[in-house]
């Protein structure tokens, strides 16, 4: 439901998007408002083809410099409220996490990252300024290889994005909470005036106590069968029980086998990432 906000006596509507590349544009656009002037923004669409990072092309890169002794970089997705989070929007997450443990993929983005400031006398003059005489190149190395972030930005978030998003992080706290921050960002328009409302900018969403503890009947299911895996149950044994309890959720015969197998694939991912990710924060 859209809402108003009033200012100096005149009311600024909601801008409801429904195409993500306008919503896109919107952060694009005013990336030094909503990041603030200790960040630097990179429109990433525009700026690389997908061969050259392995088809993994996040909608942006954010250098956060807020802290000049601890920089931190993030690959960034742009969604919008009404994307699905199982289907849409965590298996691009954990492709990122899977691009970040590459060490190849890892050393083109460094390259890549390189090459924007090099061709770019503004970027490496605003970098220049906010680093000092650090070597650029070194510079992100050294970012990239030791603060690595993904943040999600959204136009809102509604109550089921939330409940996911807090049993991805119960399940793998660590991880989660420590690579994967969300940020929400409400546009409003009064003929040419604009207001954007920014919550959390780049920082971990508190969650806390707001949030409803019910649970999808799909997100239980991603839940159990990861369990049923982690305590040694097969593939064969994990789908074939997926299937019948979709079945008892109404899904007749090939859609629940549909169902069956995207669970399997956000179970399998899930461990597989997870269990890397672990390994490095040990």
């Amino acid at each position: 439901m859209a809402i108003s906000v009033s200012l100096n006596g005149e009311n600024f509507e909601q801008v409801i998007y429904t195409k993500e590349d306008a919503f896109e544009q919107l952060v694009a656009q005013n990336a030094q408002t909503i990041f603030g002037d200790k960040a630097i923004y990179i429109d990433a669409k525009k700026k690389v083809n997908t061969s050259s990072l392995g088809g993994t092309i996040p909608d942006g890169f954010l250098i956060d410099l807020s802290d000049p002794d601890d920089p931190q970089f993030y690959l960034v997705e742009v969604e919008l409220q009404n994307h699905d989070f199982f289907k849409h929007i965590f298996p691009q997450i954990t492709k990122f996490f899977a691009f970040y443990r590459d060490s190849k993929q890892r050393h083109k983005l460094i390259e890549t990252m390189f090459a924007f400031f090099n061709d770019d006398p503004v970027l490496t003059k605003k970098l220049r300024d906010l680093i000092g005489p650090k070597e650029i190149h070194k510079f992100f190395t050294d970012t990239i290889d030791s603060n690595q972030n993904i943040l999600i930005i959204i136009d809102d978030l509604k109550p089921e994005f939330k409940d996911e998003f807090k049993e991805i992080i119960n399940a793998f706290t660590a991880a989660w909470e420590k690579m994967v921050k969300v940020q929400t960002i409400k546009h409003f328009r009064q003929g040419e005036s604009n207001i954007l409302i920014v919550d959390t900018p780049v920082a971990k969403l508190p969650f806390g106590g707001a949030i409803s503890t019910t649970s999808s009947p799909r997100l239980g299911l991603i839940q159990k069968a990861i369990k049923m895996l982690q305590d040694g149950k097969t593939k064969t044994e994990t789908k074939k029980w997926l299937i019948k309890k979709y079945i008892k959720l109404g899904k007749d015969g090939k859609k629940a086998e549909r169902n069956a197998n995207s669970t399997m694939w956000n179970a399998k991912q899930t461990l597989k990432i997870m269990s890397d990710i672990f390994k490095k924060t040990v």
